[in-house]
């Protein structure tokens, strides 16, 4: 806004009367050149001719407020899982899985079942050994109890007849017939031994 009012002196910048008139002059002129660049500034300025295209419609954005939060900034990579500690499991007998109690990535703890094994194969096998042990127990108890009289029977018999036959080769005199019979003889009489000491008279 320009300031249009008459400049007024001080009066204590007042001069003599002939020093008056000339600066009286110095001032007019300075005056005039000083309100000429003010009168410059001060004149109304053109208007810019104003132009005949609309203006651009408004365009629509969103408004968040500031405030402060964590910074969240996921991250892909690839790679391989590994356990920390790997223990190998061995069971105390083979067989066919039946059930898995546990899953990969289960957490375990020491008395869980793992694993449970077809026990049709496995008993199967405990049937053969009872079978095995019942035929043993039973040989066990025969040979406990001591010979069959059938047994005695049959090693006396095989006995007299080697006796009848090393007889008969005495009396003929052939001595290699008699070795013969007599070693044949010495063997029967060892197998029939035992089963006539065990055998009650």
């Amino acid at each position: 806004m320009c300031d249009r009012r008459p400049l007024v002196l001080h009066k204590s910048l007042r001069l003599p009367a002939r020093a008056r008139q000339q600066s009286s002059r110095t001032l007019t002129a300075f005056g005039v050149l000083a309100t000429t660049p003010l009168f410059a500034a001060c004149a109304p300025q053109a208007s810019p001719a104003t132009s005949s295209a609309p203006p651009p419609p408004a365009v629509a954005v969103s408004v968040a407020l500031a405030r402060h939060g964590p910074i969240q900034q996921r991250l892909t990579y690839s790679g391989d899982l590994v356990a920390a500690r790997q223990i190998t499991v061995l069971p105390k007998v083979s067989g066919q899985i039946q059930d898995l109690p546990v899953g990969l990535g289960s957490p375990v703890k020491a008395g869980d079942v793992l694993a449970t094994l077809d026990p049709r194969t496995t008993q199967t096998q405990v049937q053969q050994a009872q079978a095995g042990l019942v035929q043993a127990q039973a040989k066990l108890t025969s040979m406990q109890a001591g010979p069959r009289q059938e047994d005695v029977a049959a090693a006396n018999a095989t006995l007299a007849i080697q006796q009848a036959k090393l007889t008969s080769m005495q009396a003929q005199g052939r001595a290699e017939d008699f070795a013969s019979a007599q070693s044949a003889l010495q063997m029967q009489q060892s197998k029939a031994r035992p089963h006539a000491a065990r055998w009650p008279h």
